[in-house]
C-alpha cells in the first residue's frame, strides 16, 4: 500500500537524522500503539542514534547490536527487562513495518532480529481461607460453585469452561474428556456437578435425557463469568478474585497429576511443574506457610519420580 500523505524524502531524511519530531506525526496512527506510549518507547532509539550519528534506516551491519542495546538500557543507566526490551524493539518493528508497507523502505532493517523471550510476572494466588470462603458463598448457586471448583481442583481455565458440553463428560463413571485426554474428576468436584447433571435429567434410566451438545454452564463470554465472581465476591465479602488467580491458587495447593491439572501425557510432567513453581513462587517469597512448602516438596518429588 502507498500514503499520499507520507512523503517518502523526507522520512528517509528523518530516519537519517534521528528526527522523531518530524516523523512522528505522519506515523503515529498506523502503529496500533497509544500515541504518548509510542512515543516514549521509540525517542530512546532516536536519541540514540542523533548522539552517535547513525541512521536509521537499518543498513549498518551491526544495526541488531545498536537496537539491542538502545532497548536494554534505562535512563539511569541499568539494565531493562526482558519484556521492556521486546515492547521497545516491537515499536521499532512496527514503525518499520509501517515504512515498508508504504514503500518508504524496499525491505525490513528488523528481519531475523533476536528478541528476549516473554517474562512472565507472578502474582500473589488468594489465600487458601479466601478460596473456600468463595465456595461456601456459592453453594447457593450450582453453575457457579461448579465452575470454581472444576477451576480449583482441575486448574481449568475460562476458555474450557465456557466450550465445556455435557457430551465431554460421564457423571457416573467420574471422567472428563479434555484436550490433553481423559480426567479423572475428584470428588469435590463429581459433587459440584452432580446438581446440574440432576437438573438436566441426569441419572435417569433414559441414556437420551440430556442433551450431550448442550453448555454445561451459562456464560458465552468470559466477561459474564468474571462478573458472576465479581458479585459473590462482593457478597462473601472479598476482594474480587479473578478466574487466572484462582487456578493458580488450585495449582498451589492441591497436589496435581498431569492428568488431573489437563496437560498432555508426554510433556504434562514438566508443563505441570512450571505451572506450578510460577503459582507459587510469589508466596514463597512473602513467606509461606510450613505445611504449605510441605506439600509443595512432596509434588515436586511425586512429579520428579513420575
Amino acid at each position: 500500500m502507498t500514503d499520499p500523505f507520507l512523503d517518502q524524502a523526507l522520512t528517509l531524511r528523518a530516519l537519517r537524522q534521528g528526527d522523531l519530531d518530524s516523523l512522528f506525526p505522519h506515523v503515529k496512527d498506523h502503529l496500533r500503539i497509544r500515541s504518548d506510549h509510542a512515543w516514549r518507547l521509540l525517542s530512546p532509539f532516536f536519541d540514540a542514534a542523533r548522539a552517535e550519528h547513525r541512521s536509521l534506516e537499518g543498513f549498518d551491519a551491526d544495526f541488531h547490536e545498536f537496537l539491542h542495546r538502545v532497548a536494554g538500557q534505562k535512563r539511569n543507566g541499568d539494565r531493562a527487562a526482558p519484556n521492556t526490551i521486546r515492547t521497545r524493539l516491537g515499536a521499532m518493528s512496527a514503525l518499520y513495518t509501517y515504512l515498508q508497507d508504504t514503500g518508504v523502505l524496499s525491505a525490513h532493517p528488523m528481519r531475523g532480529i533476536h528478541r528476549p523471550a516473554k517474562t512472565l510476572r507472578a502474582a500473589p494466588a488468594p489465600d487458601r481461607s479466601a478460596v473456600a470462603q468463595l465456595h461456601r458463598q456459592t453453594r447457593a448457586t450450582p453453575d457457579l460453585h461448579a465452575a470454581l471448583i472444576l477451576i480449583d481442583e482441575h486448574a481449568m481455565n475460562v476458555t474450557e469452561l465456557l466450550s465445556l458440553t455435557w457430551g465431554h463428560l460421564n457423571l457416573p463413571r467420574g471422567e472428563l474428556a479434555r484436550r490433553a485426554g481423559p480426567t479423572r474428576l475428584s470428588p469435590a468436584a463429581e459433587a459440584a456437578l452432580k446438581p446440574l447433571y440432576e437438573a438436566q435429567g441426569g441419572f435417569m434410566t433414559d441414556d437420551h435425557a440430556i442433551d450431550l451438545r448442550r453448555r454445561v454452564f451459562p456464560w458465552r463470554q468470559e466477561t459474564e463469568l468474571r462478573a458472576a465472581i465479581m458479585q459473590a465476591c462482593r457478597a462473601a465479602p472479598l476482594p474480587y478474585l479473578s478466574p487466572a488467580e484462582l487456578r493458580r491458587a488450585g495449582l498451589r495447593d492441591h497436589p496435581h497429576t498431569p492428568e488431573s491439572a489437563g496437560y498432555a501425557r508426554e510433556d504434562g510432567a514438566r508443563q505441570l511443574a512450571r505451572a506450578t513453581r510460577l503459582a507459587r513462587e510469589v508466596a514463597e517469597q512473602l513467606g509461606a506457610p510450613e505445611e504449605g512448602q510441605e506439600k509443595s516438596n512432596g509434588r515436586e518429588k511425586r512429579q520428579a519420580d513420575a
